[in-house]
C-alpha cells in the first residue's frame, strides 16, 4: 500500500452518483463570479451608485429566502434531477443575463431571478447526497461537497483577477457557463434518486411548511439562525473593523485567505473525524468557535490577532456546516428531505439580508464591543442550546430511518 493510499481509503465506498455530483458542484464553483463581485460589477462595469448598488445586493439576499422552499418543494414533489436542473440552466442562463444587461430595471430582475430560481439547485443536491448516502457517512459526504465549494471559490477567486481584464461581462458568461456545464452532467450522468414509495402529501402551502410541524427541526432551525447571523458579520462589519484599525485592504485580503487555505486543507480531513462524533455535540463547540472567534475582535487590534480570530472561527465553520446539513438529513423522512433542506438553506438567506445590515448599525452606534461581545455571548447560548437538545436528538437519530 502506498502512502497515499491510506487517506485515499477514507473517501471509498462513496456512490459513484455521489461523486459525479461533487465533481460537477467543483466544476459549477471554479466559475463563481457573480456573488464575489456582483457590488464591484455595477459599480465599475455598469456605473451604478453604491444605492443603487447595495438595493440590487439586497434583492439577491430576498431572493436566497425563496430560493430554499421552493427548490425543496420541487425536489420532494417533482424530483431531484429536476429541481437540479432547474436551477442550474436558469442559474447559468440569469448569470449570462446579469453580462449582457444595460439597464438597471434588468440587472435588477436578473440579480433577483439569479437568486431565487438559481439557487434552486441546492436542496436538490443536499436530498440526492441523502438518498445516496447512508446516516454514518453523511457528515463525510457534506463536508467533501462543502470542500468542493471551498475548493472551486479560492480557485475562482484568483482566476477572476486575470479574467476581469477583459471585462466584468467575461466573469459572468464563465459562471453561467459552468452552471450549464454542471446542468449537463446531471443530464447525462446522475439518475433521479428521489425513493420510489416516498409519499407526496397534498396541497402546495401546507407542503411547504410541514417541516415547521417537526418542533425539534424548527427549534434546530431557530439555533441555525443565530449562528449563520454571526457567520455573516464577515461580510460588512468585520472587514471595517479591521481596516479601521490599521490594516489596509490588501491585508484584509490575505487575512482572508486564512479561512480559505484551512478549510481546503481541513476539510477532507475534519470530515471523517467528525462523522464519528455525536452531532450535537459536535455542533455545540463549532457554536462556540465561532462566538469566540468573532468575539475575540472586541479586542485585537493586530494583523496576527486578526488571523488567530479568523482561524478560530473558520474550525467552527468546518464542523458546523457540513454537520448541520447532515443533521437535517437524519431528522427528515424521505419524502420531505427536500423541503428540510430548503427551509435550512434559506436561513443563509434570512441572515444574509438581515445580519450585515443589523452587525453595520450596531457597529457604527454602538462601536465594536458590544457588537462582537454580542456574537461572543450568542454563539455560547447556541452553543448551550444545542447541548441542552442532545440527548433528545440522539433519541430521535437512534429510531430507524424513516421512510
Amino acid at each position: 500500500m502506498t502512502v497515499g493510499q491510506p487517506h485515499l481509503a477514507r473517501f471509498a465506498g462513496l456512490p459513484r452518483t455521489f461523486w459525479i455530483l461533487w465533481v460537477g458542484t467543483l466544476v459549477n464553483r471554479l466559475g463563481g463570479f457573480v456573488v464575489p463581485f456582483l457590488s464591484l460589477y455595477l459599480t465599475r462595469g455598469r456605473g451604478l451608485s453604491v444605492a443603487h448598488t447595495g438595493l440590487v445586493v439586497s434583492l439577491y439576499g430576498l431572493g436566497l429566502i425563496g430560493a430554499g422552499p421552493l427548490g425543496g418543494v420541487i425536489a420532494d414533489r417533482v424530483g431531484r434531477r429536476a429541481a437540479i436542473l432547474l436551477g442550474l440552466c436558469a442559474g447559468g442562463l440569469c448569470a449570462i443575463g446579469l453580462g449582457l444587461a444595460e439597464s438597471t430595471a434588468t440587472i435588477a430582475l436578473c440579480t433577483f431571478l439569479f437568486a431565487l430560481i438559481g439557487e434552486t439547485y441546492r436542496p436538490g443536491v443536499q436530498a440526492a447526497v441523502a438518498d445516496l448516502v447512508p446516516p454514518a457517512r453523511r457528515p463525510q459526504a457534506y463536508g467533501l461537497i462543502y470542500w468542493a465549494i471551498n475548493l472551486g471559490f479560492a480557485v475562482a477567486v484568483i482566476a477572476a483577477g486575470l479574467v476581469v481584464e477583459e471585462g466584468y461581462s467575461l466573469l459572468f458568461f464563465i459562471d453561467g457557463a459552468t452552471s450549464l456545464v454542471y446542468a449537463a452532467i446531471v443530464m447525462v450522468a446522475v439518475p433521479e434518486t428521489k425513493p420510489a414509495n416516498a409519499a407526496v402529501e397534498p396541497g402546495l402551502l401546507s407542503g411547504l411548511t410541514a417541516p415547521l410541524g417537526d418542533r425539534v427541526f424548527a427549534l434546530f432551525l431557530l439555533i441555525s439562525l443565530s449562528l449563520v447571523a454571526i457567520f455573516w458579520q464577515h461580510q460588512v462589519a468585520l472587514p471595517v473593523d479591521i481596516t479601521n484599525h490599521g490594516v489596509s485592504a490588501a491585508g484584509y485580503g490575505r487575512l482572508m485567505a486564512v479561512n480559505g487555505v484551512l478549510i481546503v486543507i481541513l476539510q477532507p480531513l475534519a470530515s471523517t473525524w467528525l462523522s464519528r462524533r455525536d452531532r450535537s455535540t459536535v455542533l455545540a463547540v463549532s457554536c462556540m468557535l465561532v462566538g469566540v472567534g468573532f468575539g475575540m475582535n472586541a479586542v485585537v487590534n493586530t494583523a496576527a490577532l486578526y488571523g488567530v480570530a479568523i482561524a478560530i472561527w473558520t474550525l467552527g465553520e468546518i464542523g458546523n456546516f457540513p454537520t448541520a446539513s447532515a443533521l437535517v438529513a437524519d431528522l427528515a423522512p424521505a419524502h420531505m428531505r427536500g423541503r428540510y433542506q430548503g427551509l435550512y438553506s434559506m436561513t443563509g438567506g434570512v441572515a444574509a439580508v438581515a445580519a450585515p445590515a443589523i452587525g453595520g448599525a450596531v457597529l457604527q452606534h454602538a462601536g465594536r464591543v458590544p457588537l462582537w461581545g454580542g456574537c461572543a455571548a450568542l454563539g455560547l447560548v447556541a452553543g448551550l442550546a444545542q447541548l441542552a437538545r442532545g440527548r433528545g436528538m440522539r433519541a430521535r437519530l437512534a429510531t430507524p430511518e424513516r421512510l
